[in-house]
């Protein structure tokens, strides 16, 4: 191992160890791709099976274009699947969420390595992408090399795009694109990158206010026209109600839900409480938190547009995970934050590294919730080898301490993470931090 070391920083320039760094990331990839399974995801791909098979492309939900993108790959892919009828069978599209005979079925099958690799291609080209987006987002910045590996090499997006096999990347693609185009000044760009992300994950209309941000950071320092600026708007918008729209217009069916209402008005306020994700709406408040800090850097041009996003996105989904981590796969919203924060930031990097550490920690004790297993990543298999998992191997040793029990541990681990977030959010909102490039 120490003449490969040797070999290598003797022969190879800096970015020909780059280049090995990044195909040994999508070698990483490539070898994780085929060997875990969570349930969502086979009841994603039955979906997208039917939805192929029919010819009939609306599903009914704020997700529609993570759909769209899943549906036009798989009708490349689905060439290689086998006994996708079976296995894929979907009986009521109205009842799409798949149950653990299914998953039997599916999990037992000879080809479900082939299966699983093929369902998450289009997780590893747009993880790539973003990968690519990154790159050119830090073209003046010394930063560019430390962004691009702490992409690569996060487990937190490696976990949810690769693990547990949820589509979160694509909504990441486009609020990375949206933050690259907003550093070019292409607004109309940014718009219809942020118009497709809200269409992506419901959780992004919490950038809106950050978006709107950096629409009047271009107002004020008239960089870009008003026209374009209320033109940006309109897309903005009318992308925002893009299922409410094709429901109006082609007056066609959801296919996996009721009709699609993008605001309830009727209900009022109680609509909001109502909703399964009332607990991401208070999180709009920590914007108006920072917004007298941030809008007095943005008038006085200390903040450019791009920046102004990204730190007031990075604030916003920050806060959602100060009151837990929820699910595994959640984590991957802040990453593209986290990782776009470094531009140009002094003292960011060792916090951030800190609190991706706190996630994997947390998740290895708690491996119920993460479905961390050996091959097979499903809530049945605790283990596949019979080797236990971290938990019951760290319980091994401290049965019987209580201040060492998993859960005051895991307790213990989480505050820190929230001792990071501030540490990241304070630096990140400083009158200090940022050394902006004057464009």
């Amino acid at each position: 191992m120490s003449r490969i070391r040797q070999l290598i920083d003797t022969q190879l320039s800096g970015m020909q160890r780059l280049a090995v760094l990044v195909l040994l990331a999508i070698l990483l990839r490539l070898i994780l791709m085929p060997f875990f399974l969570h349930m969502d995801l086979l009841s994603e791909f039955k979906r997208v099976n039917y939805a192929v098979e029919n010819l009939s492309f609306y599903p009914g939900f704020n997700r529609i274009i993570t759909f769209w993108i899943e549906c036009a790959f798989y009708s490349i892919t689905q060439l290689f699947v086998v006994n996708g009828e079976l296995l894929l069978f979907l009986p009521d599209p109205l009842h799409s969420t798949s149950t653990t005979t299914q998953h039997f079925i599916f999990a037992g099958d000879p080809h479900i390595f082939r299966h699983l690799f093929i369902f998450k291609i289009p997780y590893l080209v747009f993880d790539l992408l973003s990968a690519w987006l990154i790159w050119q987002y830090f073209k003046s910045s010394t930063w560019r090399n430390v962004a691009l590996l702490l992409w690569l090499f996060n487990p937190v997006t490696i976990y949810a795009s690769y693990v547990f096999g949820r589509f979160e990347i694509i909504s990441i693609f486009f609020l990375i694109a949206t933050a690259l185009s907003l550093k070019q000044h292409r607004v109309l760009v940014a718009a219809l990158s942020f118009g497709l992300a809200l269409n992506c994950r419901e959780v992004n209309i919490i950038y809106v206010p950050a978006f709107l941000l950096a629409l009047y950071h271009f107002l004020a320092h008239s960089q870009i026209s008003k026209t374009r600026i209320f033109l940006a708007f309109t897309v903005v918008v009318s992308l925002w109600q893009l299922p409410q729209i094709i429901e109006t217009l082609t007056g066609a069916a959801p296919l996996f839900s009721g009709p699609t209402k993008v605001v309830d008005i009727d209900r009022g306020i109680t609509a909001l409480t109502a909703s399964k994700f009332a607990g991401v709406y208070p999180f709009f408040l920590l914007f108006g938190i920072a917004a007298f800090v941030l809008l007095a850097r943005v008038s006085n041009e200390t903040y450019l547009a791009h920046e102004a996003f990204v730190v007031a996105g990075a604030s916003t989904i920050g806060a959602f995970f100060v009151t837990g981590f929820h699910s595994a796969h959640y984590f991957a919203w802040i990453m593209p934050f986290l990782v776009l924060l470094l531009y140009q930031r002094e003292g960011l990097l060792l916090p951030i590294l800190a609190l991706i550490a706190c996630w994997f920690s947390f998740w290895m004790l708690n491996p119920e919730g993460a479905y961390f297993t050996p091959l097979l990543a499903t809530p049945i298999h605790e283990s596949l080898f019979g080797w236990g998992n971290f938990a019951q191997v760290y319980q091994g040793y401290f049965r019987g301490h209580a201040l060492l029990d998993v859960a005051n541990i895991r307790t213990l681990i989480f505050t820190f993470s929230v001792a990071c977030l501030i540490v990241i959010a304070v630096r990140a909102l400083s009158l200090s931090a940022p050394v902006s490039e004057k464009q």
